[in-house]
């Protein structure tokens, strides 16, 4: 209902402004316009019609234009029947007593364009009391039926939320029901996803295992080449005296070693030989001192 009061008052408002925009605009465009809003005015225009002419050269004139012949007061609209230089005749067909007449015409005339009916009332209600009070009631009408839409439109909103809410709930209840399917291809993607991750996780593991195995590897063989160099080394330190080809040698080699070996014996044997006796000879003075101490305090 809010949408049939709406397009009311659209079409009622669209009216106002096309009878304003008739009335008001094309007097300031150059346009004569005959307005017949006067029960006295003399013319052979229908009550309430408003004519809109335009200034033409009278030798533009051809047989079935219409022209406006204003004469004291008066405001005719006739047809050209025929045109003999100046002196044109004219037909009327808007009077029901109408006639031909021929009429000299100057050198330009008023073309009638368009003659609209009616809205030359709205002119005439503007000048009179009654119609004043006419135009107000027809200007509350209308708000009041925009009112009466908002007020309808409203309700008839709130009536498609329902509408819509039901719809959702109906939706919502059938992707439920679709949804095993649904989280089903979900759960297949992202097991995929996983399993392309997992992957490249590994990929990753075995190249990083790899270059640790071969790192181990370089440094295994570096500790081993520098073992192998060591025990080189030891070996080339414990290998034995060559024998010598004469006896003499071995005999004096060996002589020489036990000199020394017995050297150092008789050494180290002197040096704790002296050790004793400096013990030794504390010892006895100790005993010394004690004993004249005794003999002293007896």
């Amino acid at each position: 209902m809010s949408k049939v009061l709406k397009t009311i008052v659209n079409v009622i408002l669209f009216c106002a402004i096309v009878v304003a925009a008739g009335l008001l605009i094309p007097p300031f465009a150059g346009i004569t316009t005959v307005m017949v809003d006067d029960v006295d005015m003399q013319t052979n225009l229908p009550q309430g019609s408003v004519a809109y002419a335009v200034e033409k050269d009278r030798s533009e004139l051809k047989q079935g234009d219409k022209v406006l012949i204003s004469q004291e007061g008066r405001q005719y609209v006739y047809v050209v029947d025929s045109i003999d230089g100046s002196s044109v005749v004219l037909d009327d067909q808007l009077s029901t007593d109408g006639g031909t007449t021929q009429q000299e015409l100057g050198s330009t005339v008023q073309k009638v364009m368009l003659v609209v009916p009616v809205i030359g009332y709205v002119s005439m209600a503007l000048r009179s009391t009654e119609g004043l009070i006419i135009v107000g009631l027809a200007v509350v009408f209308v708000i009041i039926l925009f009112i009466l839409a908002e007020v309808w439109k409203k309700d008839d909103d709130e009536e498609e939320d329902e509408e819509n809410e039901d719809a959702q709930e109906d939706e919502s209840e059938e992707e439920q029901e679709e949804e095993p399917a649904v989280m089903s291809r979900r759960q297949k993607k992202k097991a995929r996803k996983a399993d392309k991750k997992k992957q490249k996780q590994e990929e990753k593991a075995a190249v990083a295992e790899a270059k640790a195995r071969a790192k181990r590897e370089r440094q295994e063989a570096k500790l081993a080449k520098k073992n192998k160099k060591a025990h080189m080394m030891d070996e080339s330190e414990q290998e034995p005296e060559a024998i010598p080809a004469d006896g003499r040698d071995t005999g004096s080699r060996q002589h020489t070693g036990n000199r020394s070996s017995t050297g150092t014996d008789a050494g180290r044997t002197e040096r704790r030989k002296h050790t004793e006796n400096r013990i030794t000879n504390g010892r006895n003075s100790g005993k010394t001192g004690i004993d004249r101490r005794n003999g002293r305090s007896g």
